[in-house]
């Protein structure tokens, strides 16, 4: 189970995602090669999910064959679900910051001064309801999801505690812990979530907003 980003075995570096972005008097950098670094750094996490799923199977089988597994295995894979989540969110963050820009300027051929939409939680909590973002908007569910498992891996400190509990099945899960502002006296909510949903449920955003900026630059050599 992988993220779509691109072929690493191409001759050519996102051989079939290289697109020409508008970018002339752009306050807010080259776009292109943003997209570009976002497809990198998707690439690159593939690596943390494939370390996930072997380090889990070693968990899995000492288990089950009442086998001793070190620690430091067993904090390794803790430590690369906390990775995935919050580098996951952030990416997320930046692809809703760049198609905010690209759609911006399509509306009104000009930038925006600020970029008002640059995060999940804005892009959820947004009034700005004449500016749909296409590759967002339908999936609102799991970007919540996200949102809320991010700031539980980057925000609780007993979230620590809680990575140690038992999974039984075979397949990572990734935990969720939610309690507001680190308040023992406010209530305490426990999710899992299988690894392999939130890479599926992440996919189908992901080629949506590639076919978005394919749009972008084909707009941009009609324009």
């Amino acid at each position: 189970m992988q993220i779509a980003a691109y072929n690493i075995d191409s001759s050519q570096l996102y051989a079939d995602e290289s697109y020409s972005l508008p970018y002339d008097n752009c306050p807010f950098g080259q776009l292109e090669m943003e997209y570009g670094f976002i497809l990198t750094r998707l690439n690159i996490l593939n690596k943390s999910i494939t370390q996930i799923y072997e380090l889990r199977e070693a968990e899995y089988l000492s288990r089950k064959g009442h086998e001793y597994l070190p620690r430091e295995k067993r904090l390794e894979l803790l430590t690369y679900k906390m990775r995935f989540s919050t580098e996951l969110k952030i990416i997320v963050d930046e692809m809703i910051s760049l198609e905010y820009l690209l759609t911006y300027y399509q509306l009104n051929n000009s930038w925006p001064e600020k970029i008002h939409i640059d995060c999940i939680g804005s892009f959820l909590y947004s009034k700005q309801e004449h500016l749909s973002l296409d590759s967002f908007i339908e999936h609102k569910d799991f970007l919540n999801k996200l949102n809320d498992l991010a700031n539980s891996t980057k925000h609780h400190f007993v979230f620590f505690n809680i990575l140690w509990r038992r999974n039984n099945l075979r397949e990572p899960v990734i935990f969720e812990f939610q309690q507001k502002h680190n308040d023992s006296r406010s209530p305490a909510e426990f999710r899992f979530h299988k690894l392999s949903d939130v890479i599926t449920s992440f996919n189908i955003i992901l080629n949506e907003f590639k076919s978005n900026i394919k749009r972008f630059s084909e707009n941009k050599k009609s324009g």
